[in-house]
């Protein structure tokens, strides 16, 4: 029949072994491979028989293999514990006061990829007292994936952090805890000297949304990049603090200052607005800095 699909496999699978028969460290090794091509249906087929042990996987596990660096052996982990989450419990727990940092990181990971809510005041205990940077980034993501409100204040004391990638992770907890009292201690690190950091603070205020209106007006003198922010909020937004940051990004748009007026001008192109196309059509001649002027010739269409 030529209007019937025939779905024919891209890859000829290898036979799934009799997994019930083996033992757990020849499983785990089964379910520790690339589950691609040929091998897919038996990696897939090793995770879900390793989950069903329970018990006998999560001794394995966190006797064996917790503080492994393999990134198959960690999805493989991943699979038993999403399928265990209440079995997991204690063992990740009792797992935070593992010797090796490797492990204490790893823990941290799947504390977060299984939402166990339970860890919060453990991770907060342990970051306080961890003895290197790298694992003290591990609690904090884990912390901030689980929106840890309680953990906001201790991990806005990381943002003044001498290490770019400390700055970056505690920047981005704090935005998925999404506390608004963390925009003050957000908003200096706009003036960031690196990229990276000046990117993730954008982003994380960004996703207050309108709630940064008030901190705009008051603060773009002084961190003229919360322009660029208030911009691509107000044109995602509507509304009276709308109308409120695009009062400030005209009067900006007046700023003697090279780098305020370009701010302002990245913030206002990203409103479509009739009152903005007036406003650059009237400038866009006048206006000196060849940077500036293409953003608005790039808004108008010239």
């Amino acid at each position: 029949d030529r209007n019937s699909q025939e779905v024919v496999p891209e890859y000829e699978q290898l036979p799934v072994p009799e997994l019930s028969k083996m033992d757990i460290r020849e499983l785990f090794e089964l379910a520790s491979q690339w589950g691609v091509g040929e091998n897919k249906e038996r990696v897939k087929k090793a995770r879900e028989e390793l989950a069903r042990r329970g018990k006998e996987s999560l001794d394995y596990i966190f006797r064996e293999k917790i503080g492994t660096k393999s990134g198959l052996e960690m999805r493989a982990i991943r699979a038993v514990l999403k399928e265990n989450r209440a079995k997991a419990r204690d063992y990740l727990l009792k797992a935070l006061k593992d010797t090796s940092w490797i492990a204490r990181r790893n823990v941290c990971g799947f504390i977060a990829d299984i939402k166990l809510d339970d860890a919060e005041d453990s991770l907060i205990k342990f970051m306080e007292r961890a003895e290197n940077r790298k694992i003290i980034r591990s609690f904090i993501y884990a912390l901030g994936r689980l929106k840890s409100e309680k953990a906001r204040e201790k991990i806005e004391k990381y943002l003044g952090e001498e290490k770019e990638d400390m700055r970056i992770t505690s920047i981005e907890a704090l935005k998925n805890i999404g506390d608004t009292l963390s925009i003050p201690s957000l908003i200096p690190l706009l003036n960031d000297r690196f990229t990276t950091v000046r990117s993730a603070c954008i982003d994380a205020l960004y996703k207050f949304g309108t709630d940064i209106t008030e901190w705009v007006e008051s603060k773009w003198r002084n961190y003229p990049l919360i322009l660029y922010v208030g911009g691509k909020v107000a044109g995602k937004n509507t509304g009276e603090k709308v109308d409120r940051i695009k009062n400030v990004l005209f009067t900006a748009l007046d700023s003697k200052d090279d780098y305020t007026r370009y701010m302002a001008v990245l913030g206002l192109s990203e409103i479509k607005d009739s009152a903005v196309k007036t406003a650059f059509q009237l400038r866009v001649w006048k206006e000196k800095q060849p940077v500036i002027r293409d953003v608005m010739k790039r808004y108008l269409g010239l």
